[in-house]
């Protein structure tokens, strides 16, 4: 069997905290998501649930650097209400429109990751057949910028 090491990039003296491991993933994500970007629309599956997760990382990594003791934000992977403990760290304290579309794939349906079977967002109709994200200039000058902001302030400086 082969394994495929994972790198953590870590100073000399950091501590390896929740916030470091979620600015961590969030950078890996972001760079593939770089690369996927540019790619054909035969990649907006994998650019909906990799942009997703990295935000999910980041507004988590946000969260825990105000409050390190919170335990509330392991267990959810809603983005609207991880934006909205943020407050106004990233821009209005309701979530852009970008932020919506992904959490629309992102969860409580999961289509990014489940196709079939799933309600939308309000639990009305069964999603089939199409998955939306929202386009890839919409999504990565932000969260280059949220990376910057949270990673720059981090307990974690990434190299």
């Amino acid at each position: 069997m082969t394994h495929i090491n994972i790198q953590v990039h870590q100073r000399a003296g950091d501590e390896l905290t929740p916030g470091f491991g979620y600015v961590a993933v969030a950078r890996d994500l972001l760079r593939t998501l770089d690369f996927l970007a540019p790619a054909n629309p035969a990649h907006v599956r994998a650019f909906g649930l990799l942009s997703g997760q990295t935000l999910e990382c980041l507004l988590k990594a946000r969260l825990w650097q105000l409050d390190p003791d919170r335990r509330d934000i392991h267990n959810t992977h809603d983005l609207i209400e991880l934006w909205r403990l943020c407050g106004t760290e990233f821009g209005p304290a309701s979530a852009p429109a970008w932020v919506a579309n992904l959490a629309a794939g992102h969860g409580p349906a999961f289509v990014y990751r489940y196709q079939s079977g799933n309600k939308d967002v309000d639990g009305n109709r069964e999603i089939r057949g199409a998955i939306m994200a929202p386009a890839p200039e919409d999504v990565l000058p932000s969260l280059h910028e949220i990376f910057r902001r949270v990673g720059g302030r981090s307990d974690a400086a990434l190299v």
